[in-house]
């Protein structure tokens, strides 16, 4: 089964931990260069050279085998279905954030009740399989009640959860 373009976004999205950390050593890197700048008057550039090819070498090591299954499962373009049962479902509420903080301690009560802003309250809704809890939209929470199907994708490599969907009841 091919990837979709949503499960594409979210696997090149999982790659980004690698790409920080690799950032955050060239930053480190740099730093050792600063303070080697400032603090020696004799600068050896045939120490700092091969010490900052080191550090570059490194990041880049490091990038690449953080995402070396990320990039495997984008070069397969592949996903593996699960087929898997629903233990249990649970909703519970999700505060949007609005700045209460702003209206009521810089404003006051001036504003009239028209020109408040309210608390938007939203549902999250999951669903427990194989005791794992996985968040999932609403219509597939109304669809699936608990002992039914679903199909769980996963990437090849590196087993990602992509998602899931309910699966078609069949009546006898």
């Amino acid at each position: 089964m091919r990837l979709t373009e949503a499960d594409i976004r979210l696997l090149r999205y999982e790659k980004r931990f690698g790409y920080i950390l690799a950032v955050l050593i060239i930053s480190l890197g740099a730093l050792f260069n600063l303070f080697y700048f400032v603090a020696f008057a004799e600068r050896t550039w045939l120490l700092i050279i091969p010490v900052d090819v080191a550090i570059v070498l490194f990041a880049f090591l490091v990038q690449f085998f953080i995402n070396r299954k990320l990039n495997k499962d984008l070069r397969a373009d592949n996903r593996i279905k699960k087929v898997a049962v629903v233990g249990a479902k649970q909703s519970e509420p999700a505060f949007l954030p609005v700045s209460r903080g702003l209206r009521t301690e810089v404003i006051g009560n001036r504003l009239p009740d028209t020109l408040k802003l309210k608390d938007d309250l939203s549902e999250k809704y999951f669903l427990i399989v194989n005791h794992h809890r996985f968040e999932v939209s609403r219509a597939l929470y109304r669809n699936v009640e608990p002992g039914d199907g679903v199909n769980m994708y996963y990437s090849a490599f590196s087993d990602t959860y992509l998602g899931m969907e309910a699966r078609p009841k069949i009546f006898n």
